[in-house]
């Protein structure tokens, strides 16, 4: 990029992939980083913390006066500023205004939020760029538990990613970065998990900041509860999920950025999916190793839930469908940038199984 310090608003900074993709980004070299947070609490206590990104010697040496060797620069502290993109519209002008790279880590449905990023991003003095987290869920099939036929989907196989109907989950969102990038207000890039797990570790979450949010394990935990503890779930359960770490997605999100500063001409638009999957695991082996933990041990025995279980175990109907639903994906264009998940399939049912025996205590 053309500017020798570059400026990265994070969204979403103390949220489950946020929190981890902060403090991987805090290694980073001549960035600054700020921190839009909506949680004034968590703000506080954020800027409290005082964290300090890295400062290479060539910028030090341009900080006459203010930068010892033994000790980081003022100016390398992380900026953190209380609001939301749905709703604090003049303060987010300015950040965007202020930002080369903006991570929208915050909620892949905000609509509101992400038309606001955009609108402030059309103003900018600069085409900023976007990394949005969106999901697999664009994908989901509603299989009812059966495995599907179909080929796994593939971040560069982009006719099949233009026919996913736009009212797919999380997919209005994403075609409004799409559309804004086609327009030349930003240059977007979608970061796509599929479902994500793993507890996230470090000093965000020594401050109580950083929580795990594993939507999916937390679902199934959920689903072999209603079923009194038996390895029940959507239909025969054949369906598969992509699953990821959380760490591995924040080394993909730590990739992109690195890319985009090099200004190595990193894909975007249309050409700028990147999916964050390590293997595939079906939704049969997921209860059946949840059984396992809250039994204590191996059930091998599955059984369809009930109508009436299915809707006490899913708060909607929309959750059951995702549940018996396919998102079987290849990481192609991830894996070109170099990125190398570390744990896949098997680490993911130890953590559904320790998931569900911490549920117990």
């Amino acid at each position: 990029m053309s500017s020798q310090k570059t400026n990265i608003l994070l969204i979403g900074a103390t949220g489950y992939l946020g929190g981890s993709i902060l403090l991987k980004a805090l290694t980073l070299p001549d960035v600054s980083i700020t921190a839009f947070v909506r949680n004034a609490d968590k703000a506080k206590t954020l800027r409290e913390l005082n964290l300090q990104t890295t400062v290479s010697v060539g910028w030090a040496q341009k900080l006459v006066g203010r930068f010892k060797k033994s000790r980081r620069s003022s100016d390398a502290g992380v900026k953190v500023v209380v609001g939301s993109p749905s709703t604090d519209k003049d303060t987010l002008d300015k950040l965007v205004d202020q930002a080369d790279i903006i991570v929208d880590a915050s909620d892949a449905d905000d609509m509101a939020g992400a038309k606001n990023i955009i609108e402030s991003a059309s103003k900018s003095s600069k085409r900023p760029h976007v990394i949005h987290v969106s999901g697999l869920a664009i994908a989901v099939d509603n299989a009812g538990g059966q495995l599907t036929k179909l080929p796994a989907w593939d971040d560069t196989d982009i006719p099949r990613l233009r026919a996913i109907p736009y009212e797919a989950l999380h997919n209005n969102v994403d075609q409004e970065y799409l559309k804004a990038d086609e327009q030349g207000h930003l240059y977007s890039y979608l970061l796509v998990p599929g479902a994500a797990f793993g507890q996230p570790s470090g000093t965000l979450v020594d401050a109580g900041l950083h929580t795990a949010t594993e939507f999916f394990p937390t679902l199934v935990v959920g689903a072999v509860k209603t079923a009194g503890g038996a390895a029940a779930a959507v239909g025969e359960g054949l369906n598969e999920f992509a699953v990821v770490h959380i760490d591995d997605v924040a080394d993909l999100g730590l990739i992109l950025i690195k890319k985009i500063i090099s200004d190595k001409g990193l894909s975007h638009g249309w050409d700028g999916y990147y999916f964050a999957v390590n293997g595939a695991v079906s939704l049969k082996d997921m209860v059946l190793a949840a059984a396992k933990g809250l039994n204590k041990v191996q059930d091998t025995q599955y059984r369809p839930l009930t109508d009436d279980e299915i809707s006490k175990a899913f708060p909607y109907p929309i959750v059951a469908q995702i549940a018996g639903s396919n998102t079987r994906a290849k990481p192609t264009r991830a894996k070109a940038l170099g990125w190398s998940p570390k744990k896949g399939p098997s680490e993911y049912l130890e953590a559904v199984t320790l998931l569900a025996s911490k549920s117990q205590a």
